[in-house]
């Protein structure tokens, strides 16, 4: 992302941007790709967000739309290049 904004310091482009991933994937997916690249031995559930009360209603599904620069790479890329480089 760091190196993405910075594409922008430069720019006449103003606005709002949204820099997700390529791919959309829910909490539940995400918690499950940290602990299979991880290696840890945990049973992840999932749960509807029904069952947490917010202050705020909340849509069924939000996704980021990234209508103006390339997406970046997959989050699954992104999470293996953290934990080969990152976590000891």
């Amino acid at each position: 992302v760091a190196s993405r904004i910075s594409d922008f310091f430069d720019s006449e482009d103003y606005g709002i941007y949204h820099l997700p991933s390529e791919d959309a994937t829910t909490w539940y997916d995400f918690a499950y790709d940290i602990f299979a690249l991880h290696g840890g031995c945990v049973n992840i559930n999932p749960v509807s967000s029904r069952q947490f009360k917010r202050p705020a209603k909340r849509p069924s599904h939000s996704v980021l739309i990234n209508a103006k620069v390339a997406p970046l790479r997959s989050h699954k890329e992104a999470l293996k290049h953290y934990f080969n480089n990152y976590i000891a």
